[in-house]
Formats: C-alpha cells, structure tokens, sequence
C-alpha cells in the first residue's frame, strides 16, 4: 500500500458563486539587509514564475508584501508580533512569520515565489475553508521518517481561520534571543496542524482510508473536512508532486533494496517503483515548485540582478492602511 489513492481526475469541488478562500494572491520578498529603497523589486529569476499567477487567475487580486508593508501590518493589526520579528536574525524567519499573518488576515493564497502555477484556481476555492499542501511522501519519509509533512511555501485558508490565530499565538510566546536560528518553517507548521488537530504521536502513523475522498491514507482528525474550521489535505497529484531534487540518489539506494527496510519505507518504495522520481504534471495540476532554495541564507541575492514587481504584475496590491 502507498500512501494514497492513484487518480486521474477533476479536483473535488462545487458549484457557487462565491467562493470559501477569497481569490487573493499573495507573495513577498525581504530582503536580507531590510533595505527598504529597493523594496519592491525581486531577483529575476522568479519573473518565470510569478507571471504565470496573473495568466491563470487575471481576476484574482494579487498583494506583493516587503520588509516596509509587513511591519506596517504588524504595527497595525498585530504589535505583540513585532518583537520575533524584528529580532528575527534571517529574512526567512520574517517571510515565515508573515506568509501567516496576511493569510490570515486577508484570506487566499500564499505562494512562495518560486511556485509556477499551471492553470486556474478557482475551483480550489470553492469546496474547502482552509487547504495545506503535503509534500511528496517520499520527502516526509527521508526529512523525517513520518508519513507525511507539511511545508509552508503554499496553503490557501479563509480569513481568521483558527488553525491560523493558533499559529500566530505560538509565535508570539517564543522569544528569540540572539542569533538564534529559531525555525517557524515547514516542521514547525506540521507541528502546529497536529496541535491543531490533536494528533498524537501514536496517530502520526495512524492509516485512515475512506472511499470518499481522494486524500491521503493518513489520520487528520475528527473535523469532517468541509468544515468551516476544518483544513482539508489534498491528494499531491494536484500540487507540489515531484520530491525534492535532493532526495534522487538517496531514493534510488533506499529502494534498491526494501525488502531490509521498515514498513513506512516499504510503502514509500512502492510508490517510487509505480511512479518513478521525475513526475509530469496532469491536465489537473495545479501548481509545481522550481526548488530554487530562495531560503538558503549561503545565497547572496543582493548579487543577483533584480526586476521591479511592477513590470511583473500590473495590478499590483500593496498594504497602506493607517
């Protein structure tokens, strides 16, 4: 068995008018120095990427966020937020911190800037209040030896979702001292999806199978997943389906031989053996990451030649409440 169902078709949605996750786009850059001359511009190599969110989605609104209009945000709606992030030593952290705030205080969808978006959204929005994004299974097994994990680079909610508010809650109670590289990332964001649904370590590798969805084999909670405050997990095939590029030859000598392995790797093997590592997108694809480890705090991006925002978006949105 792997870790869920083989399919080929639409992604599950409804008919409405108007739609549970509001059709907002958002996606930042902050920059390393917090220079706020240059604030609104991005290396170039992501022009390919964001271009492609207004090619599929010219009526959603799309919100560009910077070190200036997040700590304005945060000054405005969310000051007990302030202090992690102005003490956060590393850009990520602070892009980390405010994928959540905007999310959830506007709705929509977050989306790293390398994230490529393959056709519209808009039936996504429409069944599901709050949508996080598992990685290929074969990525949670080597990173963590778990079944499943849930990386932050792209989730869709509703606003004030509470899965959100908790999130932000915790953040607020960790106090960074120094140069202290406190992660708020993908482990610490699957962290919080169990709190919030409570599951223990015993459920992490609990198998929960139903003929009614398409989701995958592993245990979410009690909430029924159309729920205003349920958050729902979709099968990868939609999005995010090829394993990190990483992973390659590890996955190759893991499953040279796993008939010697434990049985979350046994699982993990069939599925490489049925689908291979290089993944095509479907006709029902959302979107794919590029991998290009814009968190990688090694990269000098003030080196790489840069293109304003404006000349990739035309319809820039950008925060000035007062």
């Amino acid at each position: 068995m792997g870790f869920q169902p083989f399919i080929d078709e639409e992604f599950p949605h409804v008919d409405t008018e108007v739609p549970r996750i509001p059709h907002n786009i958002h996606q930042m850059w902050i920059r390393h120095d917090n220079n706020t001359e240059t604030d609104m511009e991005v290396p170039q190599q992501f022009e390919e990427y964001m271009r492609t969110f207004p090619k599929w989605n010219p009526n959603w609104k799309y919100y560009f966020w910077t070190h200036l209009t997040s700590r304005k945000l945060l000054e405005q709606r969310h000051p007990e937020l302030l202090t992690f992030y102005d003490n956060a030593p590393y850009a990520v952290q602070k892009s980390d911190l405010m994928r959540y705030v905007v999310v959830y205080e506007f709705g929509g969808l977050y989306a790293d800037l390398d994230t490529r978006c393959l056709r519209s959204l808009d039936i996504v929005t429409t069944k599901y209040a709050c949508i996080v994004l598992p990685e290929p299974f074969e990525d949670g097994v080597i990173w963590e030896n778990t079944p499943y994990r849930i990386p932050n680079g792209v989730f869709l909610c509703r606003a004030k979702h509470p899965f959100l508010e908790q999130i932000l809650r915790n953040i607020s109670g960790i106090k960074i001292v120094g140069d202290s590289a406190v992660l708020i990332g993908p482990l610490f964001f699957t962290r919080q999806y169990r709190q919030y649904n409570n599951i223990s370590d015993k459920d992490m590798h609990r198998v929960a199978i139903s003929g009614e969805t398409s989701s995958p084999y592993f245990y979410k909670g009690e909430l029924p997943e159309t729920h205003q405050n349920a958050i729902y997990i979709p099968n990868t095939r939609y999005f995010l389906d090829t394993p990190h590029p990483w992973h390659r030859r590890k996955l190759s000598k893991m499953c040279a031989n796993p008939s010697n392995s434990t049985g979350i790797i046994k699982r993990m093997c069939i599925v490489y053996a049925i689908r291979g590592f290089d993944r095509k997108p479907s006709e029902f694809t959302f979107l794919e990451h590029g991998y290009t480890f814009s968190f990688n705090r090694s990269i000098n991006w003030s080196k790489r030649k840069h293109i304003s925002v404006n000349k990739v978006q035309s319809h820039v949105q950008t925060f000035n409440e007062t």
